[in-house]
């Protein structure tokens, strides 16, 4: 009777533990030590600014530090799992320009953005949940292989569009894709909003393309801005620790700070 008792506990434990593990749709990978990405944002008035993109450890969380062009610093740190626990940009001489906390305790996120008098907490759903500002990371993770179609839930801190949304994230198949940096065999992302009642505020579809190789780095993406004018960003250099993988050769890597 004791050994079967075990054996029940056991597999109710085993049981839970299946739970939790695919509690998150994203899978678990290691992204290379010392990665740095370098891309650019394209606006469809023809503007063109470059971002410096570094991932690393701290403590037990992860960092994404983002520095524009002009000076801006974003920081986003995140669990090992990519949950967000705080958003803040700063100008080049540190004064806070947006900050989003996030409490999983009390399931806010806390968002203030000084310039535009922007002092807002909206609710977060329970389970997962992913910072806008991380996905050209988080999406890394996405099954790839393993599932063609997921669900996650999407946190928004533009100062008119602070929300959480249900997005769905397709995997549309492999493409060729040839930018300034060179050509690369990607995975094409689709994702979309989930809810008709979304659908019909924000019918727009965002795009990711992702190297197919085990990095799967960051190669280029198409969506949408507030005013549905199209944005693109795509990747211009690409290296792990001093050594190039790939650079766009009108880039100057001492002006990029490198």
């Amino acid at each position: 009777m004791d050994n079967m008792k075990k054996l029940i506990i056991s597999l109710i434990f085993v049981s839970l533990l299946a739970g939790l593990c695919y509690a998150y749709e994203l899978y678990s990978i290691n992204f290379p030590k010392d990665e740095v990405v370098v891309f650019e944002n394209h606006t469809a008035d023809g503007d063109t600014a470059k971002v410096i993109s570094t991932y690393y450890k701290q403590g037990s969380d992860y960092v994404i530090k983002q520095t524009e062009e002009n000076g801006n610093v974003i920081k986003t740190v995140v669990n090992k799992f990519f949950i967000p626990k705080v958003y803040k940009k700063t100008s080049k001489s540190g004064k806070i320009l947006e900050y989003a906390g996030y409490n999983s305790k009390t399931g806010k996120l806390s968002v203030s953005i000084p310039s535009k008098r922007v002092e807002k907490t909206v609710s977060l759903p329970s389970g997962d949940y992913y910072d806008s500002f991380t996905l050209f990371y988080a999406l890394r993770r996405f099954p790839f292989g393993k599932k063609d179609k997921i669900k996650i839930n999407v946190a928004y801190h533009d100062p008119g569009n602070t929300r959480s949304a249900r997005m769905y994230v397709k995997n549309c198949g492999k493409e060729t894709v040839e930018i300034d940096a060179g050509k690369f065999e990607c995975y094409k992302l689709e994702m979309g909003t989930d809810k008709a009642v979304d659908r019909a505020v924000w019918p727009y579809k965002y795009y990711f393309w992702f190297s197919a190789d085990s990095r799967h780095h960051f190669v280029k993406f198409q969506g949408r801005e507030r005013d549905a004018s199209v944005i693109t960003s795509e990747l211009a250099i690409y290296k792990i620790g001093k050594k190039y993988i790939v650079r766009k050769a009108s880039l100057d890597s001492r002006r990029s700070g490198f």
